[in-house]
């Protein structure tokens, strides 16, 4: 018994080498178009830290990601186009001229005008017993994105300033955040968020 056992377990093993050797592995799915993605974020309130910027990044990549598009890490190519092109009129036909130039299939331009946010005393509004304590936050960016596939463009103007209660009020950068990613989704026509 043990010598059918051991003459099973050679003959399967030689087999499996003879059928292993032949086997080329899974049919290789075929590769994936990478279109190029830039994200480029022009800082005018001198407030972007990266965790923020990582934050949008996500928006972005929600819409664009792998393996249908790559989104480029280095925008030291792209960044002079962009600055040259905002010193203009931003249409659909700068931005197509300033995706070709960049060399890529898809532009996102978030330029940042004024993100900050500040206290207020409630006695100064004219009312000396009110003593409670507000935020106003300001959240002004120009937004802008280009898709080269089915030449669709989208622009957003946002222009944000609240006054809440203290602990009630939402972060610019977060009104920024979402606002970009509602305009991305509706240009790609996804739900909004």
């Amino acid at each position: 018994m043990r010598r059918w056992n051991a003459l099973l377990a050679t003959v399967l093993l030689v087999l499996g080498i003879c059928l292993g050797m032949t086997w080329q592995g899974p049919a290789r799915a075929e590769a994936f178009d990478d279109k190029p993605v830039n994200f480029v974020v022009l800082d005018g309130s001198r407030s972007v830290t990266p965790p923020i910027y990582r934050s949008w990044y996500q928006m972005v990549k929600m819409n664009y990601h792998f393996p249908y598009h790559k989104i480029s890490d280095d925008n030291s190519k792209v960044l002079p186009i962009v600055e040259a092109m905002l010193q203009h009129r931003v249409d659909r036909e700068a931005m197509a001229k300033a995706a070709e130039e960049a060399g890529c299939d898809v532009l996102v331009v978030v330029w940042v005008r004024r993100m900050e946010e500040e206290m207020i005393q409630g006695g100064w509004w004219g009312n000396p017993w009110n003593h409670d304590t507000y935020v106003r936050t300001y959240a002004y960016a120009d937004m802008y994105a280009y898709n080269k596939d089915g030449n669709k463009f989208t622009s957003k103007m946002l222009r944000k300033s609240d006054v809440t209660d203290l602990g009630n009020q939402e972060h610019p950068e977060i009104t920024i955040k979402w606002a970009l990613g509602n305009m991305l989704n509706a240009m790609e026509g996804r739900p909004q968020i």
